[in-house]
């Protein structure tokens, strides 16, 4: 049984930062477009300050309001970038709300953006273009569109050098018009050729348009879940996350190179039958990483499914970085649905200590410099989950004593592999803690 979105919503002015955020990434996982939860993150910082939340990558993927434009046009002139970390992450991130907002919004609150004295030109000038590319028919949009993406080959051409705001602002302006937009998405989606940056941005528009007849060859970006093409579908299916999709990817789990996409997407898709079918799949998946994602995903969706499987994870292995992910997800789903198992006092006493277990670990395991090299970056707060992340991206070339992932390493200041156009620091490198 899930939690009721009511409930996971009251979450999100919790006393507990935990379950705060945990709450507000259950909505910003799949870009809900609810109104509603802006006001509620809006109470969370007026209640409890900077420190509302754990991590602030969620703001450009809630749904934005009149009154949260002009909040954060306020806030962007009160806080300090220079003062701390969270203070620069918190600015940063609301910076990236306000230049990613409706543009309709935008356009009402055009003369109060441009007052915001700490607002850089560069996205004064994104929200401009916003603004204009709004009042395009759709036929005019598609053609800059097609412009931009000819502009620049995504094989050969350096990343840097395709401007993904004005690509990312075209796309939000023909989300305008899915009647008009629908069959073109499709049609690009279908080309063999394909690989370029017109597909990748079809990818998107199918994710903002919620086009669901696009869900199957999405799916199949899902193979190549390094390239702009599996990240944009993977930020798409997250959106569209209907039960089509569920089947979809339940249908396909038997593809190796998908399995793993697959059983990690699960987690930002939150319906009866996405529960249902993890616990199916669960039931029948032997390999232990892919049965770890699979019960992040259960436990995820606040669903009490995944409490037991993940107890029994947790009880069956020696304690590790992997295990204590699935621990300490269990510990957060299991307060978040008030729900306890026996050795739940005992775990969340023992969880205090787990920066000091990872330390030792890593330490053991021969990852003595790296951790070395994370204390002294003064960019980064010592976190275990955030540890985690960041050795993620650092193991492919150490020693094969521990079980790794398999992407391929992610700088911290690189694009980020879901799509946002960010740098990876400031996005899901911050969302790992939420599984």
């Amino acid at each position: 049984m899930r939690l009721s979105v009511d409930k996971i919503k009251a979450a999100i002015l919790d006393p507990d930062s935990a379950l705060r955020t945990a709450a507000v990434y259950y909505f910003a996982g799949g870009s809900s477009p609810d109104p509603g939860l802006m006001p509620l993150v809006i109470q969370a910082f007026e209640k409890y300050g900077i420190d509302a939340f754990d991590f602030y990558s969620f703001l450009d993927s809630l749904a934005q309001t009149d009154e949260s434009i002009s909040w954060i046009c306020r806030q962007l002139d009160q806080i300090d970038p220079e003062a701390d970390e969270t203070a620069d992450d918190l600015f940063g991130e609301l910076v990236e709300a306000l230049r990613t907002a409706e543009a309709m919004l935008l356009e009402r609150h055009a003369a109060e953006i441009r007052e915001v004295r700490q607002l850089d030109e560069g996205s004064k000038a994104v929200i401009s273009n916003r603004i204009q590319l709004a009042s395009l028919a759709p036929e005019a949009l598609w053609q800059k569109l097609i412009e931009l993406c000819q502009s620049q080959d995504l094989e050969t051409g350096a990343e840097d050098d395709f401007d993904f705001d004005f690509g990312s602002s075209i796309v939000d302006a023909l989300a305008k018009y899915p009647d008009q937009s629908a069959g073109e998405v499709l049609k690009i989606l279908a080309r063999e050729e394909g690989g370029d940056w017109l597909e990748v941005m079809a990818a998107r528009l199918a994710g903002a348009i919620r086009l669901e007849a696009a869900t199957p060859t999405l799916v199949g970006f899902l193979a190549d879940p390094d390239s702009w093409d599996g990240a944009s579908a993977r930020w798409a299916l997250s959106r569209i996350g209907t039960n089509a999709v569920v089947e979809e990817l339940a249908a396909r789990y038997g593809d190796e190179d998908l399995r793993p996409e697959i059983a990690c997407l699960f987690k930002n898709i939150h319906t009866d039958l996405c529960v249902q079918t993890c616990v199916e799949l669960l039931g029948q998946e032997q390999d232990e990483e892919l049965r770890e994602w699979l019960i992040v995903s259960l436990l995820m969706n606040f669903a009490t499914e995944g409490i037991e499987p993940a107890r029994e994870f947790v009880l069956a292995r020696e304690k590790s970085p992997e295990v204590l992910e699935v621990r300490d997800v269990l510990l957060l789903a299991c307060r978040m649905l008030d729900a306890r198992f026996p050795e739940f006092d005992a775990w969340v006493e023992d969880s205090q200590h787990d920066v000091e277990f990872l330390q030792a670990w890593y330490e053991e395991h021969g990852y003595g410099d790296f951790l070395d090299d994370f204390e002294d970056d003064e960019e980064v707060d010592w976190d275990a989950d955030e540890l985690d992340a960041e050795l993620d991206d650092d193991l492919d070339d150490q020693p094969a004593e521990t079980v790794v992932r398999k992407d391929e390493k992610i700088g911290r200041n690189d694009p980020c592999p879901c799509g946002s156009g960010k740098k990876y620091k400031k996005c899901c490198l911050h969302k790992q803690v939420l599984g």
